[in-house]
């Protein structure tokens, strides 16, 4: 069952560089696995290893004109990136809620200036949508100073996935935890008013 209301379509917008050649490629991170149990659809992309930042962009412009319901977007790493610019440029973006940003990648660093050209530079305009950008640790996508940056263009707010572990306490989580992801975009749609009704949420 999908974790986020069911008056709203959750999309999945994953990492690259997954597992697999040509039409094995599969997308990396921690939302296939999130999709594995929740059902919740990814957004596909034709090639997962070399991304084309245009590509990606109609890819989500599609599956958010096909939703039939107000949409809501789960991204991690390089699929942040593409929240951000697709954003920027779509007539469309009314239709999403919310987007929850997971270790967005730092496409700006020399390695990636090289490696993903068409996602330069990074878009810095403020998302049209409520959002929230989580930080893992161990640190992962970006150092804190850049994370914070992107939030700061975007109009995210910015937290730990597990708070507790943000102020340092305790043993570091393990990387990338579904369960307090879940809360989190639970939280967030929560804070979204849906025309005509509250936010209901599955307990399974």
């Amino acid at each position: 069952m999908s974790a986020a209301a069911p008056a709203v379509q959750l999309l999945l917008l994953p990492a690259h560089q997954g597992a697999g050649i040509g039409a094995a490629q599969q997308p990396a991170g921690l939302l296939p696995r999130w999709q594995a149990i929740y059902g919740d659809p990814c957004v596909a992309q034709h090639d997962w290893q070399r991304p084309r930042s245009g590509d990606w962009q109609i890819q989500l412009e599609q599956a958010v004109l096909h939703s039939q319901r107000p949409v809501a977007l789960l991204a991690e790493g390089l699929g942040c990136q593409l929240v951000a610019r697709w954003a920027q440029h779509s007539h469309h973006a009314r239709r999403v809620l919310a987007a929850l940003l997971l270790a967005p990648l730092d496409v700006e660093t020399e390695q990636y200036q090289h490696q993903l050209p068409s996602w330069q530079p990074m878009a810095r305009t403020r998302l049209p949508f409520a959002s929230e950008l989580l930080l893992l640790r161990p640190m992962a996508g970006a150092p804190l100073q850049r994370m914070q940056q992107m939030a700061a263009h975007w109009g995210s707010s910015l937290r730990w996935l597990d708070e507790e572990h943000g102020k340092g306490q305790g043993a570091q989580p393990p990387a990338a935890p579904l369960g307090p992801l879940r809360l989190a975009l639970q939280g967030l749609l929560a804070a979204v008013a849906l025309p005509g009704q509250g936010a209901h949420w599955p307990t399974d």
